[in-house]
């Protein structure tokens, strides 16, 4: 069986004919991967067992440069996956890479500890905003490109940059929002604690010749303590006197939400812009709440709808900072 999990079951999935939010080519990609792992006999990874080869297929494509990306997660290399890439290549024209992950992990996670490169070239390109995108196989980047520039422009219209400010990213990502940023600021600096999502984020950059932007590798809490030094238990809101370092402030968090620490950090921080990209209407929700609790103000809040068909919905929060 090759396809998506029962609703409320992790461990019942059932054969996807057809998505009708993705491109044909992934359905036909599902399709063509699933009669060859029954071809030869290729046998499903069970959970409670731990026993069996294939565990997912996850399938990016980049709708604006027709480019596909094939992400085979197994918990061992096998001669036949070789002979899977080889004919995806050869039978897809838009699948330019083609890339193994190996866990041996007992868990259902999609990600592996080690990568291999099976076909084609390691990376697949976006086009986003005007900017181009390299996106590796497990570096995060956002999947529907018309909404995602949407979830862009929505918040560019809320910092409202004139070119001269300092800005930064938390939760950066590949930068997604970091390069555009930088595009409108007098710099912009990014913290990920992905050093994939790094790499590739420095790499964006460099392709789209943007020197004004930086990124730092971290946890969001450790960073901010460590190079801002703030968000240290037991300290104070910013002093209303000082200078912020930062003019604005972005973050699109998991949909946990932001860590306690975090918050703190922020109204330390104290910037006067600060928007708020969320994943999750509850999570986003108590976060506000907190903020405002402390010398933020909460000015709108606009929904984007980045998964039609389902109840998942994206928030673009505006704050100013109040004295």
């Amino acid at each position: 069986t090759l396809g998506l999990h029962r609703r409320g079951f992790y461990d019942k999935p059932f054969d996807l004919e057809r998505c009708f939010i993705a491109t044909p080519v992934s359905s036909e990609i599902v399709a063509f991967t699933r009669d060859f792992a029954r071809r030869e006999n290729l046998q499903p990874y069970d959970l409670r067992r731990h026993t069996g080869l294939l565990r997912f297929l996850v399938v990016r494509e980049g709708i604006r440069t027709g480019e596909v990306m094939v992400n085979l997660v197994a918990g061992e290399s096998h001669p036949a996956l070789e002979r899977l890439a080889a004919e995806l290549r050869g039978r897809f024209p838009s699948v330019q890479s083609v890339v193994l992950n190996l866990t041996r992990r007992k868990a259902q996670v999609a990600v592996g500890e080690e990568e291999r490169l099976l076909a084609g070239k390691a990376t697949i390109s976006e086009v986003l905003g005007g900017l181009t995108f390299e996106i590796s196989s497990n570096s995060f980047f956002q999947t529907n490109t018309k909404q995602a520039e949407r979830l862009l422009e929505t918040a560019l219209e809320a910092l409202a940059l004139g070119g001269s400010e300092r800005v930064l990213d938390v939760y950066s990502g590949t930068g997604t929002f970091t390069l555009p940023l930088a595009k409108r600021a007098a710099e912009a600096i990014g913290i990920e604690s992905s050093a994939i999502a790094v790499r590739d984020a420095e790499r964006n950059a460099a392709r789209n010749e943007i020197r004004n932007a930086r990124f730092w590798t971290g946890e969001a809490l450790e960073v901010m303590r460590e190079r801002l030094h703030v968000g240290s238990p037991g300290a104070g809101d910013a002093d209303a006197s000082v200078s912020p370092s930062f003019d604005a402030v972005l973050v699109d968090p998991p949909r946990a939400g932001l860590h306690p620490g975090v918050i703190r950090s922020l109204v330390e921080l104290g910037a006067p812009k600060l928007v708020y990209i969320s994943c999750n209407p509850s999570t986003l929700g108590r976060d506000l709440g907190l903020l405002c609790e402390r010398r933020y103000a909460t000015e709108w809040i606009q929904p984007v709808d980045m998964f039609p068909h389902t109840p998942h919905i994206e928030c673009v929060a505006a704050l100013r900072r109040i004295a």
